[in-house]
């Protein structure tokens, strides 16, 4: 009896050690990288991208800036970011985010993050919308259809021609579902039990 119950606990842990994965795979998503430029436009008054959501909860956000001053000294060091739904400015307003460390030749993705949001719905449609009141600073952009799930956005609107801006949207880091939780805990039991069946199914010695 104490055989036949060890087997079917090793056959109840395998099934878990199989579950268990496929219950933390079920919460992850990709990063969404647009990574190719061929030109660049300044940010004032304002532009935009709309990508679409491959994860509920997002954190990392960052379009890549860069210095449109030139041969003048850059005085402003902030931009800033609003998540929205739908495309476009016009959107509900999700969260707004400020990015502060520009400087003088700066290259680079601005992040920032926005972790804590309220959950995107995954498949529809939100835009990230960069604002600044100079024009000191540009984003690269991308002259052509590299994006599939969304465009860029600028404050004349659509000009007939395929655009991206090049930005990234990075997925909130991954943590195991209560599912997965509750059968890591049962398999904890499970071996616990096994442990204990086995230890009582052994011949005791005689005196």
């Amino acid at each position: 009896m104490a055989r036949f119950l060890h087997a079917r606990l090793v056959h109840l842990m395998v099934v878990l050690a199989l579950l268990a994965p496929a219950a933390t795979r079920a919460a992850a998503a990709g990063t969404i990288l647009q990574n190719f430029t061929n030109e660049a436009r300044t940010i004032s008054p304002w532009v935009g991208q709309s990508f679409t959501a491959e994860d509920a909860l997002i954190d990392i956000v960052g379009v890549f800036v860069v210095d449109f001053t030139f041969a003048a000294t850059a005085t402003d060091s902030t931009i800033v970011y609003e998540l929205r739904e739908g495309s476009g400015p016009s959107g509900t307003l999700l969260g707004t985010r400020t990015f502060s460390g520009l400087f003088e030749g700066f290259g680079a993705f601005a992040d920032v993050s926005f972790a804590g949001t309220p959950p995107l719905a995954v498949g529809s449609i939100y835009s990230i919308i960069v604002t600044n009141d100079t024009f000191e600073w540009g984003v690269q952009s991308a002259f052509g259809d590299f994006y599939a799930g969304g465009g860029a956005l600028l404050p004349g609107g659509p000009d007939g021609f395929e655009r991206e801006l090049r930005f990234h949207v990075e997925p909130a880091a991954t943590v195991p579902e209560p599912s997965t939780w509750t059968l890591l805990a049962v398999g904890l039991c499970v071996g616990a039990i096994a442990k204990r069946a086995s230890h009582r199914s052994r011949p005791r010695a005689r005196l």
